[in-house]
């Protein structure tokens, strides 16, 4: 089974509808031994497809995961029909006004500040290699 994990997330990544509902289940009997709840409420499910297909549902301790067509975690948006770098562009956009930002704070305080644009074109450039 493929988990990752940050803090309290959790993703599981699956190739099938089966096999995602075996690591649903794992996750629920995980759980339950551990007296552990998942916030069903917050919990969804992605499936990535080139066209929406009528998948049926997917179930977690007894309740439905709401299917949704994209995801946000940690600033990367996971979409069900787009290619994983789908929403590149919004976080090397992020960069830049931070970096930016930061040129102009030091400008405003009289701080050298070495010029890292290069590092900002260099990861943008880096995100969309085989889009």
């Amino acid at each position: 089974m493929l988990l990752l994990l940050y803090a309290a997330d959790l993703i599981l990544v699956s190739e099938s509808a089966s096999k995602l509902r075996k690591q649903l289940d794992a996750l629920a009997s995980f759980c339950e031994q551990r007296q552990l709840t998942v916030n069903v409420n917050k919990t969804k499910v992605v499936v990535f497809e080139t066209l929406q297909s009528e998948v049926c549902d997917f179930v977690l301790s007894g309740a439905v995961v709401e299917r949704v067509e994209s995801y946000k975690n940690l600033g990367s948006v996971l979409h069900a029909t787009k290619k994983l770098t789908f929403g590149t562009d919004a976080l090397v956009a992020t960069a830049r006004k931070a970096l930016f930002a930061m040129r102009r704070r030091c400008a405003l305080l009289g701080i050298l500040c070495v010029n890292q644009m290069h590092v900002v074109t260099a990861l943008g450039n880096a995100l969309h290699v085989g889009s």
